[in-house]
C-alpha cells in the first residue's frame, strides 16, 4: 500500500522499528523437508577445462566474499534510476553468427531482429559450436573486457547460455579465452527507457514436468507460479533430464517455431539453462531436436503492464561475490555492494560452478526460500555457467539470495551484468525475516515510498 508525503515519517518509523527486532536470516540453515533430487548429472560429462577464467578472481578462504572493489549501495541515490529500462519481448531470432576468437569481436544488435536504435539492453542466448580448445567465452557490452566468463566449454561441445547485456553505441562484444568458435546469437527482448513492461520476481515454482518430444508440447505458464494472465513473458529455468538422443530444446512462444536452439545436450545427461521467453495467449511450447526428454519448467518471474513491478538497470558487468557452496544453503549478498542499491528488487547474475566434488546442481532462490528447483547441473570436475535472475531480499542496505549444491562442494561466482528497482512513484517493499530458535521463520514485509 503506498504511503502519502505526510504519512512517509510514520511509516519509516514503522520500519525502523520493525527491522529493529526482526534479524534478516543472512546465514545457512538446512533445509526443512527431505532433499530431492531436481535433475539428474552424469557423471560421463567431461569437465570444462576452463584455465585462466579465475585468474583475475582473488582467492580466499572465506566461505563467502564480496568482490574487493564493492561499496556499499546507495538506496536513495537518484543515479540509480538512470537508464532504468524497460522489456519488450519479440520472437526469438538468430541476430549474429561468426567465428569468434580471443580478440574482442564486436556485434551489432540495435536495428536487427526488432531491437530499435534507442535499446539499452538485450537478451540474448549466447551458443558457442566446435571450439577448437577447451576455454570459456566472455559476452560483455561493446569496449568492455572485465575478467568474467559467460560459459565454459570443452574442445568440439556445443553449449549455450542466456545473457543480458548493455548495449553500447546499439553493440554488444564477445570473445574466447583461447582458439575459436562458431557462436550463435539468438535475441528474445530488449529494454527502452521510454516503453515496455515491468518486471515482477517471485519465488521459483516448478508450473511444469512432463515428457517433450519433436513436436512442440504447449506449456501454459499464466495463472501458474504467480504468474497474472496480463504476463507477456516469463523467465523460468528450463531442465531436462533422461533424454534419449543427443540434440538441442527449443522454448519459444506458443505457436512460433523459431530456428533457434535454448540449450544442446549429450544424451541422458542432465542439463538446465535460463530462459526468457514472451507469452502467447498466457503459454510457451517445447521440443527437442531428436527422441524424447523429460523437460521441467520453473518460473521465477514475469514481465507485465504492472505499475508496481521493476524496471531493470544495465551495468557493465562485474565479479560482485564468490561463495564456497555445500548441500546446506549458505546466503549471498548481492544487494547494497558494489554500486547495486540495497533497495533492488532483483539482480541478473552469471552464476558460475567450478570445481563441484561431485555431480549434482547448484539452486539459487531468493534469501530464506529453498524451493525444489535447479539452476544448473554439473558432473564432477565441470566448470559450467547459467544465467540467474532472482528476487533478493532483506533490508534497504543488505539484500541477498542464497545457494547450494545437490552435492559435495563447489566455488561459486556471481557476475552481475544489473539489476531491477521499483518503477519510479512505486512502493518499496522491506522484507525481513526472524529465524527462530527451532528453526521456524517468520516473515515480516513493509511499503514505504510512493506517491499520491
Amino acid at each position: 500500500m503506498r504511503s502519502s508525503p505526510r504519512r512517509r515519517p510514520a511509516t519509516i518509523a514503522l520500519v525502523a522499528a520493525t527491522l529493529s527486532v526482526l534479524t534478516l536470516a543472512t546465514t545457512a540453515t538446512a533445509a526443512t523437508v527431505p532433499e530431492r533430487e531436481a535433475l539428474r548429472a552424469d557423471p560421463s560429462t567431461r569437465s570444462a577445462q576452463a584455465a585462466g577464467a579465475h585468474a583475475d578472481a582473488a582467492s580466499t578462504d572465506a566461505a563467502s566474499t564480496v568482490d574487493p572493489a564493492a561499496r556499499p549501495g546507495a538506496p536513495d541515490d537518484p543515479s540509480v534510476r538512470s537508464g532504468a529500462g524497460r522489456f519488450t519481448a519479440v520472437p526469438t531470432t538468430r541476430a549474429w553468427q561468426g567465428t569468434v576468437g580471443t580478440t574482442p569481436q564486436r556485434i551489432p544488435i540495435a536495428g536487427i531482429a526488432g531491437v530499435p536504435a534507442e535499446a539499452t539492453a538485450v537478451v540474448v542466448n549466447v551458443e558457442v559450436s566446435g571450439p577448437t580448445a577447451a576455454g570459456y567465452i566472455r559476452v560483455t557490452p561493446a569496449g568492455q573486457d572485465p575478467q568474467v566468463a559467460t560459459q565454459a566449454f570443452t574442445e568440439g561441445r556445443k553449449i549455450s547460455n542466456l545473457a543480458t547485456v548493455r548495449l553500447v553505441d546499439g553493440a554488444i562484444q564477445a570473445k574466447v579465452s583461447r582458439g575459436s568458435a562458431t557462436v550463435f546469437m539468438d535475441v528474445s527482448g530488449y529494454y527502452t527507457e521510454t516503453t515496455g513492461a515491468t518486471y515482477t520476481p517471485v519465488p521459483n515454482a516448478r508450473v511444469f514436468g512432463e515428457r517433450v518430444g519433436t513436436t512442440p508440447t504447449r506449456i501454459p505458464v499464466a495463472g501458474r507460479g504467480g504468474v497474472p494472465a496480463d504476463a507477456t513473458a516469463v523467465v523460468a529455468t528450463v531442465g531436462l533430464e533422461q533424454q534419449t538422443a543427443a540434440g538441442y530444446v527449443r522454448v519459444t512462444p506458443a505457436g512460433h517455431d523459431a530456428q533457434v536452439a535454448s540449450q544442446t545436450f549429450p544424451a541422458d545427461t542432465a542439463i538446465s539453462g535460463l530462459v526468457t521467453v514472451g507469452l502467447r495467449d498466457g503459454a510457451v511450447q517445447a521440443k527437442v531436436s531428436r527422441g524424447s526428454a523429460q523437460l521441467w519448467f520453473d518460473v521465477a518471474g514475469y514481465y507485465s503492464a504492472s505499475a508496481s513491478g521493476s524496471v531493470f538497470v544495465p551495468i557493465d558487468t562485474s565479479r560482485v561475490a564468490s561463495s564456497d557452496l555445500t548441500a546446506a544453503p549458505g546466503s549471498v549478498r548481492l544487494a547494497g555492494v558494489s554500486g547495486i542499491p540495497g533497495t533492488a528488487t532483483a539482480v541478473v547474475a552469471n552464476v558460475e560452478v567450478k570445481d563441484p566434488t561431485r555431480a549434482g546442481y547448484v539452486r539459487v532462490t531468493p534469501a530464506g526460500t529453498d524451493a525444489q528447483v535447479a539452476l544448473q547441473s554439473f558432473a564432477a570436475g565441470q566448470t559450467v555457467s547459467s544465467l540467474s535472475i532472482t528476487q533478493v531480499t532483506g533490508s534497504t542496505t543488505d539484500r541477498r539470495v542464497q545457494a547450494k549444491v545437490s552435492r559435495g562442494t563447489a566455488r561459486a561466482y556471481f557476475d552481475v551484468a544489473g539489476y531491477f528497482v521499483r518503477a519510479p512513484g512505486s512502493a518499496t517493499s522491506i522484507e525481513a525475516t526472524q529465524t527462530s530458535r527451532g528453526g521456524n521463520v517468520t516473515r515480516s514485509t513493509v511499503e514505504v515510498g510512493g506517491s499520491e
